[in-house]
């Protein structure tokens, strides 16, 4: 969430003053996000120019792009996100022989180790069951980071991250050929804004200084006309211009991106596992399952007035994206459906209406699972690298799941029937009580914005079973 909360008030000689403040902290935030960067200060009207000058690109690389290449990735990781780049990035360290984890030697001797198997997601999807069921087995490692969200949430640090990680390396010594760490946090697959602020660092280091003046100098339909006439627009050009100058493009700057990039570019190859549950039902049990929801009503009305809001925001955001350019760089402007997976991706950067939406509509945005699944499958390839698995079979037969995730993962099924009933047992879903009737009104509103994500879902996974999530 962007620090909006003012501190303090203070008065200001007139509206003209303000804002001439408020572009002056914008530039501060620039001047600062350039000496990361190395390069110098360039005004939001230069960027302009920069913009036009460069390589137009095609309508179809609105919504499409490639993946970065290696060596752009290494030096992407190393501008955007510093820390992960120190005490992550193995360099150009050669993988630890004989370990099926990856891990490798640092300068200094020491060895390092990152996960060797994620579970990115998702919630109220089976992925908790399914991390406890896998930390049953004898040849998986939990670590003190393992379910900390540390991709997802940018403030956990790096250096805790690998030191908890590195810390397993005896363990996997002791069986190199099998044991591995395993990571289970949920929040990783769905990328939207605030789970994915690793790859837009540049965008934080403007938009924090340039909110907190607007937020001490002005107050009501001021306040806002500062964020929206000056923080969103300059921190949104930083965050352009840090993809420009690694000449990458912007919608290749994602969270898949910067895991890539931490894994050597390709010389490591984790293994990602994600459950997709029907969009519908995973929010109706969201909504349920979190107290904070309770200011709509935990009813079934509640449950409706939150559909219509949120729903309601994410179409009103892109109505107003429509006929716009994503980047000014590109030559066409944004479709309908390019203007609202923009604003899956970027909803609370995109302005104060957005910011100001109750928790910027996530639970919303999680259930687009075609947006996040097409990013991640640039730098993991499906089957290879990237496991996706349908909640409904895993709830439906467990065994089967594992055994499909064993063979995946390359770790011996289980025969001894004690550690078999053992893995059973673990994981078993805490019993609750039953969620009120959905309203046919928030099923069919949330049906209808989920529809095209689900055929996109099918044609990334080659398999109509999925579609059976748009049956009515």
């Amino acid at each position: 969430m962007l620090p909006l909360k003012p501190s303090r008030q203070q008065k200001v000689v007139s509206i003209l003053g303000k804002a001439i403040l408020g572009l002056l902290l914008c530039a501060a935030g620039l001047v600062a996000y350039q000496t990361v960067l190395g390069g110098g200060w360039q005004s939001v009207g230069q960027l302009q120019n920069v913009y036009q000058a460069k390589e137009h690109k095609s309508e179809e690389q609105l919504l499409r792009r490639s993946k970065l290449p290696p060596d752009t990735l290494r030096t992407a990781l190393k501008a955007l996100d510093p820390d992960v780049a120190q005490h992550l990035d193995p360099g150009t360290a050669m993988p630890e022989a004989g370990l099926k984890n990856p891990c490798w030697k640092s300068a200094s001797g020491q060895m390092k180790c990152l996960p060797f198997a994620y579970i990115l997601g998702g919630f109220q999807s089976g992925a908790g069951t399914l991390y406890q069921k896998l930390a049953a087995h004898p040849d998986i490692i939990l670590t003190g980071s393992s379910r900390n969200q540390f991709w997802a949430e940018q403030a956990k640090s790096a250096e805790q991250f690998a030191a908890d990680n590195s810390q397993a390396a005896p363990q996997l010594q002791a069986n190199p050929g099998k044991r591995v760490i395993l990571e289970g946090s949920a929040s990783t697959f769905g990328f939207y804004w605030s789970a994915g602020l690793r790859a837009h660092m540049a965008f934080q280091r403007v938009i924090v200084p340039c909110t907190q003046n607007c937020s001490h100098s002005a107050k009501g339909p001021e306040r806002q006309a500062c964020l929206d006439g000056h923080c969103y627009p300059s921190a949104m050009a930083a965050d352009l211009q840090a993809a420009h100058s690694l000449n990458a493009n912007y919608d290749d700057l994602h969270l898949p991106a910067i895991i890539s990039a931490a894994y050597g570019a390709g010389m490591f190859k984790p293994k990602m596992i994600v459950l997709l549950r029907d969009p519908v039902d995973r929010l109706h049990s969201a909504f349920f399952r979190y107290a904070h929801y309770q200011k709509y009503g935990h009813s079934p009305e509640g449950f409706l007035r939150y559909v219509k809001e949120q729903v309601g925001k994410i179409k009103d955001c892109a109505k107003r994206h429509t006929g716009k350019k994503a980047d000014p760089t590109d030559s066409s402007t944004m479709n309908p459906t390019q203007a609202e997976r923009h604003c899956l991706l970027y909803f609370e950067a995109l302005g104060s209406k957005e910011e100001s939406v109750f928790f910027h509509a996530d639970q919303i945005i999680r259930g687009t699972y075609a947006v996040f699944l097409e990013v991640w499958m640039r730098y993991f390839p499906l089957g290879d690298q990237l496991l996706v698995i349908k909640s409904e079979d895993y709830f439906a037969d467990q065994k089967r799941t594992l055994s499909e995730v064993y063979k995946f993962l390359g770790l011996d099924e289980p025969t001894d029937l004690a550690l078999v009933q053992k893995i059973q047992k673990a994981g078993q879903p805490q019993q609750k009580q039953p969620r009120p009737a959905m309203p046919p009104e928030a099923r069919k509103i949330l049906k209808d914005f989920y529809k095209p994500y689900i055929k996109e879902l099918r044609k990334l996974l080659g398999n109509d079973r999925w579609l059976a999530y748009n049956k009515a």
